[in-house]
């Protein structure tokens, strides 16, 4: 098991329209130093909801200069080609998750984070965001305007692949975040962060940018987590 002050990458999956996403970036509006983990690819910039991405998630490229790059070995496994784009990881970002010396942030499918950890030798710390039932992930997706009934048909099926992955297959290398409100969801990622973070970075990082929230980050009472209501 990775020692907790080892870990270089925190990373979450799981069905599109669950919430991963909104994790991130709410971790990352509360801790200090931690980048997002770049994805380059060939994608145009624009094609996808700003929502649905991270701050900086994409780096676009030409396919030229891509493939230039790939050529000169600087991509994770020379990088993939998905839905009509070349997408790749950087080799020197991983090596800063195995070296000790960055903390990334990272939005990925469970197959990618389990590669991620084998690659880094465990300094990863891996959430799956508990799937939607059908009418639940229906309904988010009319609210962001963004679903049809094959779109729909494609996120289901996706999703029972990675749950039978991330959650059998591959328990061992996911922490299970189960469905809540956005707070609830929340603390139980705080609740299993927390303790690498503080090892890491001392306890008052974790503090950074508390007056953005609605309630103060959680504190230890008799070893849970409980979360204070800010001062009015």
């Amino acid at each position: 098991m990775t020692a907790v002050n080892q870990v270089g990458l925190v990373s979450f999956s799981g069905q599109s329209g669950a919430g991963k996403t909104t994790l991130a970036k709410r971790i990352l509006s509360i801790l200090n130093g931690v980048r997002v983990l770049q994805s380059h690819t060939t994608r145009p910039a624009g094609t996808r909801n700003p929502e649905d991405v991270l701050p900086g998630e994409y780096a676009h490229y030409p396919f030229d200069e891509w493939t230039q790059r790939q050529q000169s070995g600087e991509f994770f496994k020379g990088g993939v080609f998905y839905a009509g784009n070349y997408y790749g990881t950087l080799l020197s970002d991983l090596k800063e998750i195995t070296s000790g010396d960055q903390l990334y942030i990272a939005s990925l499918t469970p197959q990618k984070a389990v590669e991620l950890t084998e690659h880094c030798q465990g300094h990863t710390l891996n959430f799956y965001v508990e799937s939607l039932a059908r009418e639940e992930l229906e309904q988010r997706c009319l609210a962001r305007g963004e679903i049809s009934s094959e779109e729909l048909d494609r996120r289901m099926s996706e999703s029972a692949g990675w749950d039978e992955y991330a959650l059998h297959q591959q328990a061992d290398l996911f922490i299970l975040i189960k469905q809540g409100t956005r707070d609830e969801m929340l603390e139980q990622v705080l609740h299993h962060l927390e303790p690498h973070w503080r090892r890491q970075h001392e306890h008052h990082a974790l503090l950074h940018a508390q007056s953005q929230l609605s309630y103060q980050l959680p504190q230890h009472s008799g070893g849970h987590f409980t979360f204070v209501p800010s001062p009015a």
